[in-house]
């Protein structure tokens, strides 16, 4: 049995907060790279350079299809830095967690720590202590989960300001996954949350199926998607965005009918 205290973030979680961040989204490589490969596109480029190798260059038609699996090995190096791109381009947040949590008070990120029995019968009684059970012993304190909330930005001032929140940097270590930690982050994000913002928003990639299971189970719906990058101008995939009312007794079709319009 494991004990897990989730708590507010501290600046000397930063180095690890943003490496379990970095190995988090590193591990949507694999999904993203059998969707590049395996897309309607990419395999009728294939095809035509099969065709005009054989009938303008004369290569024999045996090894024509050399070329498949010769863009598998060269497509996951490409994708694999395209995330490191991504990376280095989108996650800034992190660099200053302090800075872009803690400025606004709506906005919070919390830490889900491994610690030791001793500590955890020195914690306070309003701090969230968990025993997880099947867990690999105690070695030290690491931090295995984080989750955050922020305000989110409305260009378009559809609705009043500050009042819908966006789930952000929602992640679990890999071997800590499917113990119910998820669901206990998120259950101390949705009570923050609840008389802070009118509604809640996530955002899923298409690749993400058990993320958008996840948040479906917890009553979240589709509200639209866009298309994104994980290379730029090579390989795009889609972006869903996904809402749920916070307001008590409230259903998003009644905030609907209070969205300001222009």
């Amino acid at each position: 049995m494991a004990h897990v205290l989730i708590r507010p973030y501290k600046y000397e979680d930063e180095r690890e907060v943003q490496k379990l961040v970095q190995n988090s989204c590193l591990e949507q490589v694999n999904p993203v790279y059998l969707g590049a490969f395996f897309r309607e596109s990419t395999i009728q480029v294939l095809l035509v350079f099969c065709a005009l190798s054989f009938i303008f260059c004369g290569v024999p038609l045996y090894l024509c299809w050399v070329i498949f699996p010769v863009a598998a090995v060269l497509l996951y190096p490409v994708v694999y830095l395209g995330f490191w791109h991504w990376l280095a381009t989108q996650a800034k947040d992190l660099d200053n967690i302090d800075e872009n949590y803690g400025s606004n008070p709506k906005a919070c990120f919390w830490i889900a720590e491994l610690i030791s029995e001793e500590m955890a019968n020195n914690c306070r009684t309003s701090e969230k202590v968990l025993f997880l059970k099947n867990v690999k012993a105690f070695s030290k304190p690491e931090i295995i989960a984080v989750c955050a909330v922020y305000v989110k930005t409305d260009k378009n001032m559809q609705e009043p300001p500050n009042t819908v929140g966006v789930v952000g940097r929602f992640a679990v270590k890999k071997d800590f996954q499917r113990f119910g930690l998820a669901g206990e982050m998120f259950a101390v994000l949705w009570n923050h949350s609840l008389y802070l913002f009118r509604a809640l928003e996530v955002d899923i990639s298409e690749h993400q199926v058990i993320a958008r299971n996840f948040f479906e189970k917890r009553d979240f719906t589709f509200l639209h998607q866009t298309d994104c990058s994980a290379v730029p101008l090579l390989f795009n995939y889609r972006i869903q965005r996904m809402r749920r009312a916070c307001i008590l007794n409230s259903m998003e079709d009644d905030l609907k009918e209070t969205i300001i319009q222009k």
